[in-house]
């Protein structure tokens, strides 16, 4: 298969890092790494969000309670709120780097994700080594540019996922054991063993390393491989610890009902007639070619793997993408949800794309590679959209829930609102039962919410149940709905002390503004906790409903928001005399509201026949039967740079 010359070892080009040798190599990790601030402040709320934030609560957990190693665990729940929640799916390496920052420096996103920026740029500079001394220097140039400038390396060698950090430890103990493949040092053999074993322990799928690793061996030894003692030594350090992690994390999962297994094991080996599905093969190729390595990129790996000259870091890296397959290939189920899967291809796509470039002229090399970063980096600019939602759901929830309340989230199964609420509850993945909520409620859960806009109208039956059961807090358009699994409807013994005002306005003698309190849960899109008191004079006739207008200064209505008292749990027609009634809402403003001072003005009106309530205390009035009762203050947008949303 190879010829003789190719089973030589070669001797190391230099001791020195090439680092300090090629200015080429420290300009390509610079722009590296300046490519890989952008967003470096933002929320984990780009692409594959739920995955990240995964990664995040494990760190979040190190940090808080001692560094638990051996147990590490989540957020979410499992059945019983006192049962462990551990994460059995990684050891996570770049969680345990994260966390010693957070003691240092503070929880902070963009410190973990400067975790994974590090490792990034070891991957680079690995890569660079091995084609350095596998080709020659101009193929270990272009081959860092291109594995630099991957979309998916740009975008996933910023976040905080185990994927790109895995990549970097894999290509490091590849990198030794090419070392040792020079001179035979026993020390550089430990040494790409230990590494190699951090790698798939950080990501088992990084077992793929093996394949490459192999054929270093088969390159000293020739067919006398399977007699020599090193190449098993390096395969029982690589493998011993993650065998050993996998019986560990086997036993944490019978503890615990969270369910983090990397692959599911009902999904291995199955469904493989999906690689004949036109269908699935589009949206996988596709992925590859517009998401991770841009239509260019994928062209020349291609080539690269298909065509180019058979040198030693060639087939290293042909051996290499040969390894990703293997992997990929059994999996066929798993990759659509996941397609950062597919990131175990650059080091190999990288790497065969500069074999190929390095044979072309100077100047028509030039242009390649300049089209090729333009177009990485436009084909990268996608997966940094936000998808705010989960985020803006989850900060909400923080300012609006005690810190020992559960909650019951209804995300797609994702974890990014109870990691931005810093809050323990359950994930719900399309689960629209009623029972399922009140069994989550007797467990312990105190709030339910959806994150879905528009899933109130796909499911009516069920939120005009959980309306009938439990108090909406939010508006029927609201961008999502968050329910008080705790609260009563009717009337509450209200001592004039507890109120938060002393101004009244009697609306048409029949109902009564006692006193309002407000607090801010978001600063934008703005977002209120609105309290209100209201005693009933007479019993109205009809059901009457709120009218909430935010005004300016001139009067003039900026938004408006109306709703039934107690989101129709305790319509007016039942209130007696007598009665004191607290209304919890949440006031949600469209974020095209301009920052400034605004008013609250309330009142009152029949839905079936129009007319307001008369206020009868003309003070109150704006003469348009409503009530200026509080003023909020709206702040401005974020202003989004290049580092934070401000």
């Amino acid at each position: 298969m190879h010829s003789a010359s190719l089973r030589k070892p070669v001797e190391v080009v230099s001791s020195r890092l090439p680092i300090f040798g090629d200015w080429w190599l420290f300009l390509i990790l610079l722009l590296a790494f300046t490519l890989r601030t952008y967003h470096l402040a933002y929320p984990a709320w780009d692409y594959h969000n739920w995955r990240q934030t995964i990664t995040l609560m494990v760190a979040q957990d190190l940090a808080r309670h001692g560094f638990p190693l051996l147990h590490p665990q989540v957020a979410w729940i499992g059945e019983r709120p006192s049962d462990p929640s551990y994460f059995s799916a990684e050891f996570s390496i770049q969680g345990v780097l994260a966390a010693l920052l957070y003691r240092i420096f503070g929880e902070s996103d963009a410190a973990a994700r400067l975790v994974t920026i590090a490792f990034s740029l070891l991957g680079i500079y690995c890569l660079y080594g091995l084609l350095h001394r596998g080709a020659d220097r101009t193929v270990a140039r272009i081959g860092a540019f291109v594995f630099a400038l991957l979309p998916y390396h740009l975008f996933f060698g910023r976040v905080f996922m185990p994927d790109i950090p895995a990549i970097a430890l894999a290509l490091a103990g590849l990198d030794a054991l090419d070392r040792w493949s020079g001179d035979q040092r026993k020390r550089y053999l430990t040494a790409a063993g230990i590494i190699t074993a951090l790698a798939i322990l950080q990501k088992p799928r990084m077992i793929l390393v093996m394949l490459p690793a192999l054929y270093l061996f088969w390159l000293v030894y020739g067919r006398s491989l399977v007699r020599r003692w090193e190449p098993y030594v390096y395969i029982l350090i690589a493998c011993l610890p993650e065998l050993a992690w996998y019986l560990h994390a086997a036993s944490m999962e019978r503890q615990t009902a969270v369910g983090a297994f990397n692959i599911p094991r009902e999904l291995f080996a199955h469904h493989l007639e999906l690689w004949f599905n036109g269908a699935y093969l589009h949206r996988v190729f596709g992925a590859l070619a517009f998401e991770g390595f841009s239509p260019l990129g994928l062209g020349l790996a291609a080539i690269g793997f298909l065509f180019a000259a058979r040198s030693r870091a060639v087939w290293v890296f042909r051996w290499w993408v040969l390894g990703a397959a293997c992997v990929l290939l059994p999996i066929p189920g798993v990759i659509p949800p996941n397609l950062y899967y597919l990131s175990m291809l650059l080091p190999g796509g990288g790497a065969l794309s500069a074999a190929v470039l390095a044979r072309v002229p100077v100047y028509v090399r030039t242009a390649i590679l300049a089209a090729f970063a333009v177009g990485a980096v436009y084909s990268a600019l996608p997966l940094y959209q936000p998808d705010r939602m989960p985020h803006d759901l989850g900060i909400q929830l923080r300012n609006l829930t005690e810190p020992q309340d559960l909650l019951a989230t209804e995300a797609g199964g994702s974890p990014t609102v109870l990691y931005y609420a810093n809050r323990r509850g359950w994930l719900m993945e399309e689960e629209y039962n009623l029972e399922r909520v009140e069994h989550l409620q007797h467990a312990g859960a105190r709030y339910y919410a959806d994150t879905f806009l528009g899933d109130a109208a796909r499911h009516p039956a069920f939120f005009h149940a959980l309306d009938r059961k439990y108090q909406r807090l939010t508006a029927e358009d609201a961008p999502w709905q968050i329910y008080d699994l705790a609260a009563s409807p009717g009337a509450l013994s209200i001592a004039p002390a507890e109120l938060p005002g002393s101004r009244t306005v009697n609306f048409g003698d029949q109902i009564q503004f006692r006193g309002i309190s407000i607090r801010s849960l978001q600063d934008w899109p703005p977002s209120f906790e609105v309290v209100y008191d209201w005693r009933c004079l007479k019993t109205p006739s009809a059901d009457l409903r709120v009218f909430v207008q935010i005004t300016d200064n001139a009067g003039r209505t900026v938004a408006q928001q109306d709703h039934w008292p107690q989101a129709g749990w305790f319509p007016t027609s039942k209130w007696a005399v007598g009665d004191n009634i607290r209304e919890r809402y949440i006031l949600e403003l469209p974020g095209s509201v301009a920052a400034g001072r605004y008013q609250i003005r309330v009142g009152w009106f029949d839905p079936s026949r129009g007319p307001r309530l008369p206020i009868l205390n003309p003070a109150a009035s704006d003469e348009a039967d409503r009530a200026k009762v509080a003023e909020i203050d709206v702040q401005p947008p974020p202003r989004y740079g290049w580092f934070s949303p401000d």
